[in-house]
This record gives structure tokens, C-alpha cells and sequence, in this order.
């Protein structure tokens, strides 16, 4: 799979790497796709399969954040699939934009690096691009294991493992 930065200078390649390695790491996943995909791709679809990701501060993603949502205040994480849940997925998977500003504070609050946090936040983003939906507590809980898988670490909140977040 192609991981396409839409803001390269704002990360160095070493950090963008490990963005994509993390991404990499949930395609072994056993339950990828959610349960509410009825049209999985072959096995081979995430070779050629691409997702772009962009990186801004908390003004920009307030302003994607109501203009795509309707809500007006600044998110940690949005994502634009490219196809609908019903529909097979496409090559180009969609766009991610993950605030750096959020990330920061939210990893604060884990006891996390920001390269923890943006990761896991790109692996968020990614989900809800191939279908997965957390407005339903079962389906944040699939979406938690799938992230745990990939970020390789309980979801901490202020350093308390037992607090995930």
C-alpha cells in the first residue's frame, strides 16, 4: 500500500515511515474490514492500494471539521473514504488530515510520543476509510482491538493502562 503525504515537510521521513509501517501492520489484521462490508477486496488488493494523508494545525482541521461536519471546533482526526460502505473499495481508499497541535496534547495525556500518537491517529483514520464506524459503542470497541494491533500497545489515558482512552 502507498501512503501519499499531502504535507511532507511536516513530518521528517523517518516519522512518516513509521506512520506507514504502523498502517502496514494492521493489513495482517484478522478482522480488517468491518462487519457491515459485505464486499471484501482480494488479497491483493493493498498493493496497489493508496491513501493520503495530510498534516495541520488545529485551525485548519476546525475549518475541515465544519465545513465537512458541521461542527465547529477543531477534532484530532478526519477522514474522506472514497467509496460508500455498500460499494467495493477503489484503489485510492481515500484522505486522512490528523492535527499535530490534538496529537500533541492527546499523547500528553497518554504519557505517549507524538509519533505514538499520530500514528495511532492515522491508524483511526484508516478504519473509518475502509468502514469502520465508532458511533456505536461494538463497533468503537472492533475499531480499539484493531488499533491496539497496530500500534502494538494499550490505549493509555494519563499513563493509566487500565484507562484506555
Amino acid at each position: 500500500m502507498t501512503v501519499d503525504y499531502g504535507t511532507p515537510d511536516a513530518l521528517d521521513a523517518a516519522a512518516c515511515d513509521l506512520v506507514s509501517a504502523t498502517l502496514h501492520r494492521l493489513l495482517d489484521a484478522p478482522t480488517l474490514f468491518p462487519i457491515q462490508r459485505t464486499l471484501h477486496p482480494k488479497a491483493t488488493f493493498f498493493q496497489t492500494a493508496e491513501v493520503t494523508i495530510i498534516f495541520v494545525d488545529d485551525a485548519e482541521i476546525k475549518e475541515l471539521n465544519s465545513t465537512w461536519r458541521g461542527k465547529d471546533s477543531a477534532t484530532d482526526v478526519l477522514s474522506w473514504p472514497a467509496v460508500n460502505i455498500d460499494d467495493p473499495l477503489e484503489t485510492f481508499l481515500g484522505d486522512i488530515a490528523i492535527s499535530l497541535e490534538t496529537a500533541g496534547r492527546q499523547a500528553a495525556k497518554r504519557s505517549w510520543s507524538l509519533m505514538d500518537e499520530v500514528c495511532l491517529l492515522a491508524v483511526h483514520g484508516f478504519l473509518h476509510l475502509l468502514g469502520h464506524d465508532d458511533d456505536e459503542d461494538d463497533d468503537a470497541a472492533r475499531m480499539r482491538v484493531l488499533e491496539r494491533y497496530a500500534v502494538g500497545k494499550p490505549l493509555t489515558l494519563d499513563g493509566d493502562v487500565n484507562a484506555e482512552a
